[in-house]
């Protein structure tokens, strides 16, 4: 009999540990971060820091505010390590389609999907840049490199439509 209880508590504890423990050593990189930039000109401004990408899902993005401005473009790089790049090719795709940068609206969630992950870049980060040449201002919201999420997908910056 105590061979037997012991089987069972064996089992519920591979149990416990299958299905709460494991997983989450294997969870990707989704907790969103928080970032405030300034933005000044068309420059484009990258977020200080490079996140670890540890998948293939898109980039989750929401742009909070954005003073003046309604719409952004956006630009996804990868790296080697965590510093903000100073520049970079853009990996980000829009309809399977690498593109250099797509549009976001303010306080919409988006899934930007990337190559990222696929050209073997460790990290992810965003690249912002203003529609316009007026001055300065401030920008911020919440990013994480891997999302599980569904979420808008941003428009191409050649489809004029869809930002009118």
């Amino acid at each position: 009999m105590r061979l037997h209880k012991h089987r069972i508590l064996t089992f519920f504890v591979v149990i416990l540990l299958v299905t709460f423990i494991i997983p989450t050593a294997f969870a990707a990189n989704t907790k969103d971060s928080e970032f405030t930039s300034p933005i000044s000109g068309t420059l484009v401004r990258y977020i200080d820091r490079s996140r670890a990408k540890q998948d293939s899902t898109p980039v989750y993005l929401c742009v909070n505010h954005f003073a003046n401005d309604e719409f952004i473009w956006v630009r996804a790089v990868g790296s080697h390590d965590t510093s903000a790049p100073l520049r970079g090719d853009s990996l980000t795709l829009s309809h399977g389609i690498n593109v250099d940068r797509v549009v976001c609206r303010v306080g919409i969630n988006y899934s930007i999907h990337t190559e990222i992950y696929e050209k073997g870049f460790e990290y992810a980060n965003l690249g912002f840049t203003r529609f316009y040449n007026s001055g300065s201002t401030t920008f911020s919201g919440t990013w994480s490199p891997d999302s599980y999420g569904s979420y808008a997908e941003p428009s191409n910056t050649g489809d004029n439509q869809e930002i009118m």
